[in-house]
């Protein structure tokens, strides 16, 4: 871990603002790897708040004043852009990871939520091409075998879906996590892109790659 993330890492544990990080998911030192603009990260931390209380056009005001603060602010947009998609936007959540990318482009949970993002556009090409990136940044995420599993479902490639469930529960530590990608192993009957919970694709519980909450 670089220096420059382990004193972003630092602000943000002063700051009270937990990233979620599971065994399974490490962020990548090219994320950020310089401390936000005070100002923008008490912003950022705002909005995290408010987006726990589920207010999130409160929430995603913060991000974008955070981002008029410090445009270099990569967990701004990246909080921003799920917030987008989970209000159904995803045309605008497209734009705000593709400018997350712009600033990170070795972090792997941009990649991972814009292959949700293009998966529920309809672009698929794209959208696996994306999950194929995050899993090569990181093989041993399983949130990212779930969701690729996920897609492969709803596209009716059952065989293909199993294979990434199995794989993600071999890599999966954690209870809960792991009782819902059994239930989609013994399953396999998605009729949307959004799985039932709070996470959506996601799985509820579990330590997330988001950073929006």
């Amino acid at each position: 871990m670089s220096t420059k993330y382990s004193l972003l890492f630092l602000l943000l544990f002063i700051c009270a603002l937990r990233i979620p990080i599971s065994a399974a998911e490490e962020m990548k030192s090219e994320a950020s790897p310089r401390p936000p603009h005070k100002e923008a990260l008490e912003e950022y931390q705002k909005g995290r708040d408010l987006y726990r209380e589920g207010k999130l056009e409160d929430a995603a005001s913060c991000y974008l004043k955070a981002i008029s603060l410090d445009p270099g602010f990569d967990y701004a947009y990246g909080s921003l852009g799920y917030i987008r998609y989970e209000q159904g936007n995803y045309q605008e959540a497209e734009k705000i990871y593709l400018k997350a990318l712009e600033l990170a482009p070795s972090d792997s949970f941009y990649h991972g939520e814009l292959a949700l993002v293009y998966h529920a556009l309809g672009k698929k090409d794209k959208a696996y091409q994306e999950c194929a990136k995050a899993l090569e940044l990181e093989p041993a995420n399983y949130l990212f075998h779930y969701n690729l599993g996920m897609m492969q479902s709803l596209d009716g490639k059952k065989d293909d879906a199993r294979a990434s469930f199995e794989k993600a529960l071999t890599l999966c530590k954690e209870r809960k996590a792991r009782k819902m990608i059994e239930e989609k192993l013994g399953g396999l009957k998605l009729r949307s892109l959004k799985a039932p919970g709070h996470w959506g694709l996601r799985i509820p519980g579990a330590s997330s790659p988001c950073r929006a909450s």
